[in-house]
């Protein structure tokens, strides 16, 4: 069996996330603006990104999909009804299935 160690961009991202993630929170209108989350999205082009984010998203609600709000074209988003505006659970659900239907998760 082979197992494939992270390289040192992916380490990165996994220490970043998690102080972006401590650091906002609790405070959303710094998402967008703090360093770490700065620093993420110039990784974009090192990593794939997309994946490791939902991957992430699996895992924990926080405001991760501001990332891929960011790096995912607008044309190819998941549209957010009216309705789950400000309900970040289910804005998480609608990125994971978006994420399975682009097959980016299984």
């Amino acid at each position: 069996m082979k197992f494939e160690l992270p390289n040192d961009e992916e380490i990165r991202y996994h220490g970043l996330m998690k102080v972006w993630y401590e650091q906002t929170m609790h405070m959303s209108f710094t998402v967008y603006d703090h360093p770490a989350f700065l620093e993420i999205l110039t990784l974009k082009d090192k990593i794939d990104l997309i994946n490791l984010v939902l991957w992430d998203l699996q895992d924990y609600v926080h405001n991760c999909f501001a990332i891929l709000w960011t790096i995912v074209p607008p044309e190819k988003q998941p549209i957010v009804p009216d309705k789950m505006r400000g309900r970040v659970d289910q804005i998480r659900q609608l990125w994971l299935e978006w994420g399975k239907t682009n097959g980016y998760l299984k």
